[in-house]
């Protein structure tokens, strides 16, 4: 499990390099790509941890104030040691051209996984970027920085054994949804 990931990371981290490494012409000036990490800090347990996040965002800038794409992220929750791979369709909103410009955006998607699985489990995604800030360091490429409310669902499916007199006797099985939300923080490379 732990090669899968270390080869997803090196995968969203090697993304950039390989786009840059293209010529842009005007056909795909349109084209933009994220890479973000990110934390988030779970609310609402009694002792709240929180996450670590990277992900990917590739999609077209439909004007100059409209962006939509899908992307890849891969979070780790400190509450309950848990693995998500969100894939998400992200919008963006820049309110003006400048340099120096503030955003707004929205991720929503689902994570894979299985429920059996005691490190990654399926659930809803959402990211809202109640505010972000964009700064344009070079004609193809930005910064950004974000602060937001992050949601991920966990559906993770428990079983219990039961034993009588030192022998297994039956089991019982059931779906438990968790929620994971809270304020969240990203910083971020635009190319």
């Amino acid at each position: 499990m732990r090669k899968y990931i270390l080869v997803l990371l090196i995968l969203l981290l090697a993304a950039p390099i390989a786009v840059q490494a293209e010529n842009h012409s005007e056909k795909n000036d349109k084209y933009r790509g994220f890479v973000e990490l990110g934390t988030s800090f779970n609310i609402g347990f009694y002792n709240p941890r929180g996450t670590g996040a990277i992900s990917t965002t590739h999609g077209y800038q439909i004007n100059t104030h409209l962006f939509v794409g899908a992307g890849l992220g891969c979070e780790y929750h400190e509450m309950g040691k848990r693995w998500f791979l969100p894939l998400f369709v992200d919008f963006r909103y820049n309110i003006s051209d400048r340099k120096f410009t503030p955003f707004f955006g929205l991720k929503a998607g689902y994570a894979l996984g299985k429920k059996s699985s005691d490190k990654l489990n399926p659930g809803y995604y959402v990211n809202l970027t109640a505010f972000g800030a964009r700064l344009k360091i070079a004609p193809n490429m930005a910064m950004n920085m974000s602060i937001g409310y992050n949601y991920q669902q966990c559906v993770h499916e428990e079983k219990y054994y039961h034993y009588r007199n030192g022998s297994f006797h039956f089991y019982e099985s059931y779906t438990r949804r968790l929620h994971h939300h809270g304020p969240s923080l990203r910083i971020g490379v635009e190319f």
